[in-house]
């Protein structure tokens, strides 16, 4: 079931880049590192090399929204996979995020943590704004939501 699943979210890969479009020019050059596209057709950019211990992509249409509307708050979702990470007990995780691009700080607003089939096993509301520390996946998130304009 799950190469099946490979494939065919390959095979929609594949299908969304023949089909030109200025979405998907725009996916493909704001990517340095690859994206993904999900089986619900959600296209995720990556924000590192894959295959890290830990691998995080942003949600595209957010990013796209947040610069295109210059948000100086955006909210987003970021995905986490994390197959070769063994010191945690789950394997995906998504969090909304929340920034305040002028004063450099982020806020967790929602975590959940999935098991290797899916299913949601932790779940923790938001905390607190606090300061984008550099050279972190926070300071990346503001680089990209906050500094990077069209």
């Amino acid at each position: 079931m799950k190469r099946a699943l490979f494939f065919f979210v390959i095979f929609l890969s594949s299908q969304a880049l023949a089909q030109s479009s200025p979405w998907l020019e725009w996916v493909a050059a704001n990517s340095p590192y690859g994206f993904d596209i999900t089986p619900d057709g959600t296209i995720w950019i990556n924000v590192d090399e894959v295959g890290q211990e830990d691998d995080f992509a942003v949600h595209a249409e957010q990013l796209l929204n947040a610069r295109t509307e210059s948000e100086r708050q955006p909210e987003f979702w970021v995905r986490g996979y994390h197959k070769k990470n063994r010191d945690v007990d789950y394997r995906e995780t998504k969090t909304r995020y929340r920034l305040d691009c002028a004063k450099e700080r982020i806020q967790v607003l929602l975590w959940v943590a999935y098991d290797s089939e899916g299913r949601m096993i932790e779940r923790q509301g938001g905390g607190a704004m606090s300061y984008v520390i550099p050279g972190t996946y926070g300071a990346e998130y503001h680089r990209l939501f906050c500094i990077m304009q069209d």
